[in-house]
C-alpha cells in the first residue's frame, strides 16, 4: 500500500506478470524494488508512481528483446502498438488457453469476438471497483472539494448510494437506468463544493489505477490476425470517449476494435441482454455468431448465453490461486486477533 493511502492489488499485479516469459528475476528488478520499498515503509508518493516503476522494466543489455516482452511493454504504454508480437502471451494465461482450441481453424460459426472491459481487458490496482472511492476521497479532501470531513469508508458509502439513487430516478422518469458519471455526481452536491471538479478527479483516479491486461491485449491481436472482427461491450457509466482514452494512454489503439458499446450511451445493458443484441445488429450477425469474453458470471456468462451469444469465462484468479489467496486471508485474520 503506497504512502498516499491508495491500494495496489496483488490479484491484478499477479495476473499481469504471471503471463511474462522468460521468467527471470532480473526482468522484474524495478517491480521487486518498488514493492519491497512499499512494504518496508519507504515513501512511494502515489500509485501512479508505482505504476511508472512498472514501465521502467528493462532487459539486461546482452539479451535480445523477445516479441513477447515487447507486447508486455506495449501494454504498459512504453512502445507503440504496431502489432509486431508473434509470440502470444495469452497462451500463458490459464483462463485463456482453451480459447485457442475454440478458434483453431477459424470456425465459420464465429464472426465477432467481443471483450468485456473492466477486470478483463483492463485491470484495476485494487481488490474491488468500489475501493477506488477511497483514493477519490483522499484526493477530493486534498483539493478542498468536500463540504465536510468524511472518512474514506463514509465517502464510499455515499458515492455508492448516489449511484443507486441516480439509477432509480432515471427508471422513474421512464428512461434507462444505465446512467453516466455526471448523473451520479448530480446526486452528490450536498457533499461537494464543485461537482464538475470532483467528477474529473474520480475520472483521473480511474485512469491512474487502471492498466491493460497484457495477456488480453495479446489475445486481441491474435483474434484480429485470424480475421475476426472485435468489439468492446461494457456496462459502464464512462462514455466511449473515455474508453478510447483508457486504451490510448496504456498503449493500445482504439482502432484495435471495430466497435465499442457502452451501456450509458446505448441506453441498454449487458445484464439485461439488450446491449448484446445492439452489438449484433451493428455487425448484422445472429447472436450465435458472437463469442464474448468476460469475467462477470451473470452479465458476461449467463445472460450472454440466454440471448444466444457464446460466452467464454475469464477468471480474475484461477481456482488454485483463489485457494492460495483464501489461505493467506485466513492466516492474516488469525495473526490480527489478539493473543
Amino acid at each position: 500500500r503506497p504512502s498516499d493511502g491508495s491500494f495496489c492489488d496483488t490479484f491484478a499485479l499477479g495476473k499481469v506478470f504471471a503471463a511474462c516469459s522468460p521468467v527471470n528475476s532480473r526482468l522484474f528488478t524495478p517491480l521487486i524494488d518498488a514493492m519491497t520499498a512499499a512494504s518496508a515503509g519507504e515513501r512511494i508518493t502515489s500509485t501512479p508512481v508505482l505504476k511508472n516503476r512498472l514501465r521502467e522494466i528493462q532487459l539486461p543489455a546482452q539479451w535480445p528483446e523477445p516479441p513477447l516482452f515487447k507486447s508486455h511493454r506495449r501494454a504498459f504504454g512504453t512502445t507503440p502498438g504496431n502489432g509486431e508480437a508473434t509470440t502470444w502471451s495469452w497462451k500463458n494465461d490459464e483462463s485463456l488457453r482453451k480459447i485457442g482450441e475454440r478458434l483453431a481453424g477459424k470456425p465459420n460459426d464465429i464472426s465477432v469476438v467481443s471483450f468485456d472491459l473492466f477486470d478483463t481487458l483492463l485491470l484495476r490496482l485494487c481488490a474491488e471497483p468500489a475501493d477506488l472511492f477511497f483514493e477519490t476521497c483522499r484526493r477530493l479532501a486534498a483539493a478542498w472539494l468536500l463540504k465536510k470531513s468524511l472518512s474514506p469508508e463514509q465517502f464510499r458509502a455515499l458515492r455508492m448510494a448516489a449511484d443507486e439513487k441516480a439509477r432509480k430516478l432515471a427508471s422513474a422518469r421512464g428512461v434507462s437506468s444505465e446512467i453516466n458519471l455526471a448523473a451520479i455526481y448530480a446526486e452528490m452536491d450536498v457533499m461537494l463544493t464543485d461537482r464538475q471538479a470532483a467528477l474529473h478527479i474520480e475520472m483521473q483516479v480511474e485512469h491512474d489505477l487502471c492498466l491493460l491486461n497484457p495477456g488480453m491485449v495479446s489475445l486481441v491481436h491474435y483474434v484480429r490476425s485470424l480475421g475476426y472482427k472485435t468489439a468492446i461491450i461494457s456496462d459502464t457509466y464512462f462514455p466511449s470517449g473515455e474508453i478510447h482514452r483508457f486504451l490510448g494512454e496504456n498503449g493500445l489503439s482504439p482502432s484495435s476494435f471495430d466497435a465499442i458499446f457502452v451501456s450509458n450511451e446505448a441506453g441498454c445493458a449487458k445484464w439485461e441482454g439488450t446491449l448484446f443484441l445492439k452489438a449484433c445488429a451493428h455487425f448484422n450477425i445472429h447472436p450465435n455468431e458472437m463469442l464474448h469474453i468476460g469475467d462477470n458470471p451473470v452479465a458476461d456468462m449467463r445472460v450472454a448465453a440466454q440471448f444466444g451469444v457464446e460466452p467464454f469465462p475469464y477468471y480474475r484468479v484461477t481456482p488454485r490461486q483463489e485457494d492460495i489467496f483464501t489461505a493467506e486471508r485466513k492466516l492474516r485474520q488469525g495473526m490480527s486477533k489478539p493473543a
